[in-house]
C-alpha cells in the first residue's frame, strides 16, 4: 500500500503513512479485505474519522463543541487567578464581584471536560467495494458493501464538525452505522466525519459507475 492509491490531483488526503500502517497492523481487517476481494486487493482509499477534541456537559451526552483541552485549562487558570485576586484585595465592591463571577465562571466550567473520541473505525475501499470495521464494547466488526448493491452517494453537511458520506443501498442491509457525535443510529450507512466529504463522494460515484459496468461487460460475456 502506497499513496499512489489516491487519485490523481485529488483532494482526499485520508489516505496517510500513519493510517496506511495502522491498516497494515489490523491484520484481521486487511485478511476480511482479502476474502471479500477474493485475493484481488486493489485498495483505492483508506480513512478514518477526523482527529479532533470536542468539549462536553457531563449532565448532557448531547452538548459537543469541538475545542481543544489547552484552551480550557487556560479559562481555568485565568478564573482562578481572579478568583484568588478578588479573594485577596479585600472589601472593596468591584473585587467582590470579581470573586463571586470567577467562583460562578469555575462552577460553571469544571463539570465540562474534553474528550477525544478513540478512532476504532475505519474504511477501506477496493474496485468492488466499501470494507467497514467498527467495535461493538471491544469487539470488532467488519462489513462489506459491494458497489453493486449501492444506489447512490450524498454528502451530509448538517451538522457543522461531522460532515459524512451518506451510502443508499439497493437493498436492506444487515449493520448500522453511528453518528460520530450525537451517537445516533444514522437511517443508512455512512463514512463518518470527513473533511473532503464531497471528494470522497464524487470518487467513490465514479468506482460504483466502473463496477456496474464492468459486471455488465463480464454478463454479455457469459451469454
Amino acid at each position: 500500500m502506497n499513496n499512489s492509491l489516491l487519485p490523481q490531483n485529488s483532494e482526499i488526503k485520508a489516505l496517510s503513512s500513519r493510517i496506511i500502517d495502522e491498516l497494515r497492523e489490523d491484520r484481521h481487517f486487511m485478511d476480511y479485505i482479502y476474502d471479500k476481494s477474493h485475493g484481488d486487493m486493489n485498495l483505492q482509499w483508506v480513512g478514518k474519522p477526523m482527529n479532533r477534541h470536542y468539549l462536553t456537559l457531563w449532565a448532557i451526552k448531547k452538548l459537543n463543541y469541538p475545542i481543544h483541552p489547552y484552551f480550557v485549562t487556560a479559562l481555568l487558570i485565568l478564573a482562578g487567578i481572579f478568583l484568588i485576586y478578588g479573594a485577596l484585595e479585600g472589601p472593596r465592591i468591584i473585587d467582590r464581584i470579581q470573586f463571586i463571577a470567577s467562583l460562578v465562571f469555575i462552577v460553571i466550567l469544571s463539570p465540562l471536560t474534553v474528550k477525544k473520541i478513540q478512532h476504532n473505525t475505519a474504511y477501506a475501499v477496493t474496485d468492488s467495494g466499501i470494507f467497514f470495521k467498527f467495535y461493538k464494547g471491544r469487539k470488532p466488526e467488519y462489513h462489506f458493501m459491494d458497489f453493486n448493491d449501492i444506489r447512490s452517494f450524498r454528502v451530509d453537511k448538517e451538522k457543522k464538525y461531522n460532515p459524512k458520506v451518506i451510502i443508499y443501498p439497493m437493498t436492506p442491509i444487515d449493520f448500522t452505522t453511528k453518528d460520530y457525535i450525537t451517537e445516533e443510529v444514522n437511517c443508512f450507512p455512512t463514512i463518518e466525519n470527513q473533511k473532503y466529504a464531497d471528494e470522497l463522494a464524487n470518487f467513490l460515484s465514479e468506482l460504483r459507475i466502473k463496477r456496474r459496468m464492468e459486471l455488465i461487460k463480464e454478463g454479455s460475456k457469459r451469454r
